[in-house]
């Protein structure tokens, strides 16, 4: 069902892969000596990355040991979530506080399947069953004024509407609309919809839609469906997270609004 790996095929991929010291099929292992072109290297230290951080819900590409785009996008969400830095790449100490994530969102026994958008950490929360399976980054409105190019439309102020809703309508391709273009849109109140961008900066930039990027809007394109509850809050309060564990050791071979 879900668009990443569970938390067991991850780290078994993880665990096959230190234990198998043999190049897989089209990879060799970062050994200078196996004389193969870096892009076909597999790099460990990015597979136990991207295993934590696609069992915390971040990351939703596969597990291969391959730097690619989503890792940053999923790290940048991360440090939204946890109220971190929003920088795009690992920080000292990261590792232990994404070992230790737990999602908080609000108990709603009535809303089992919903979108849980926080305004403040700009970040989406998708919730199946109750349970947080993946956190996406955002950008929202921005707050400033602008001048719309709607005819009758005027003056107005870019911010995204606060309350519960329910998904109205979805375009499956590509909208061009008067204040941009629109990925996969999936409007939840008139014209505001959740959205990909070629642009989801660390900060509130749209009109008043929700962005996430391309790839999130492909992932998401299999999960929303008209009905599907979006509830977008100022912010979602955290209780402050337990001290963070000690980090086993690896030991991997050497070497219309947009």
């Amino acid at each position: 069902m879900l668009g990443h790996f569970s938390r067991k095929s991850a780290l078994t991929l993880a665990a096959t892969l230190t234990i198998c010291m043999a190049p897989l099929s089209g990879l060799a292992l970062a050994d200078p000596g196996h004389n193969v072109p870096d892009d076909y290297l597999i790099d460990f230290e990015v597979v136990r990355i991207q295993a934590l951080l696609a069992d915390k819900g971040f990351y939703r590409g596969p597990v291969d040991g391959f730097q690619r785009g989503e890792i940053r996008h999923s790290i940048m969400a991360f440090h939204k979530a946890a109220d971190l830095d929003r920088v795009p790449t690992l920080m000292p100490g990261d590792m232990e506080v994404l070992a230790a994530w737990e999602p908080q969102i609000p108990e709603l026994p009535d809303q089992p399947d919903r979108v849980e958008v926080d305004l403040e950490r700009q970040v989406l929360h998708l919730v199946e069953q109750g349970r947080v399976v993946a956190t996406l980054p955002i950008s929202s409105g921005s707050g400033r004024r602008y001048f719309s190019s709607i005819p009758g439309f005027g003056w107005a102020w870019a911010f995204t509407p606060q309350g519960s809703f329910r998904i109205e309508a979805h375009i499956p391709g590509w909208r061009y609309a008067g204040l941009g273009a629109l990925y996969r849109p999936w409007y939840f109140k008139g014209g505001f919809a959740i959205h990909g961008s070629t642009s989801v900066p660390t900060f509130p930039a749209s009109y008043g839609c929700i962005r996430v990027t391309i790839e999130d809007a492909d992932w998401l394109s299999e999960r929303l469906s008209i009905g599907f509850r979006v509830n977008v809050r100022s912010t979602i309060p955290r209780e402050d997270p337990p001290p963070a564990p000690v980090m086993p050791s690896f030991t991997f071979p050497p070497s219309m609004y947009s």
